[in-house]
C-alpha cells in the first residue's frame, strides 16, 4: 500500500520499490531457513505438527487452485490495509492495535494467502523435507499470492487511497 501511494506521488522509483520488496522477501525466507532449521535440530516439532505441516503444503500447493489462490490472497491485503487505513485515523495506540489485531484475525481465520507466509511455510517443508512440496506448485501459489497480495493492497485500497488524497488532481486543468 505505502510503495504504491508513493509511486502514485512519484517520491519513489519503481526499481527502489522493487530492490526494496526483493530484499524484504529474501530476509523473510532467511529468517524462516533459520528459523526451521533451529527446530530441526530441535525436538520441537511432534509428528503430528510434521503431519499437519505436510497437509497444509499439500492443500497449497496440490489442491488450491491459482484462481481460488489469487482471490483469497487479493481478500488477505484488503483486510489487512482495510485495517491499517482505519489505524491510521485513531489516536488512542490501543484502539490501533485493536483495531490492527481484528484484520489480522479475519485474515488468520478465513485462510487467506500471502506470499510472506507461503513461502517461509515452503521453506519449512524444505528443511524438513516433506514429501508434498514440489516446486513447480510452489512457485505457482508463491505468485498467484504475490500478484493478489499487490492488487488487494497496493491497488484496491493503495492506489485508490493515493487518488482520493491527491488533491493536486483538481488544479491540473486550471
Amino acid at each position: 500500500m505505502y510503495f504504491t501511494v508513493g509511486l502514485y506521488y512519484k517520491v519513489i522509483k519503481p526499481t527502489r520499490v522493487l530492490k526494496i520488496f526483493l530484499l524484504c522477501f529474501a530476509g523473510n525466507i532467511l529468517g524462516a531457513a533459520i528459523l526451521f532449521s533451529f527446530m530441526r535440530f530441535s525436538n520441537v516439532m511432534t509428528p503430528d505438527m510434521l503431519n499437519q505441516l505436510s497437509a497444509v503444503i499439500e492443500h497449497k500447493t496440490l489442491s488450491t487452485g491459482f484462481v481460488s489462490i489469487l482471490m483469497k490472497a487479493i481478500f488477505a491485503n484488503f483486510f489487512i490495509n482495510i485495517s491499517l487505513v482505519i489505524a491510521m485515523q485513531i489516536d488512542d495506540v490501543l484502539a490501533k492495535m485493536f483495531v490492527m489485531m481484528f484484520g489480522v484475525t479475519i485474515f488468520a481465520f478465513m485462510g487467506y494467502e500471502h506470499v510472506v507466509y507461503n513461502s517461509c511455510l515452503f521453506m519449512g517443508g524444505l528443511i524438513y523435507q516433506v514429501d508434498t512440496l514440489h516446486f513447480i506448485p510452489a512457485i505457482s501459489n508463491i505468485a498467484a499470492a504475490f500478484i493478489g497480495n499487490y492488487i488487494g493492497g497496493g491497488l484496491i485500497i493503495g492506489l485508490f487511497y493515493a487518488y482520493l488524497n491527491d488533491h493536486h488532481q483538481f488544479y491540473k486543468n486550471n
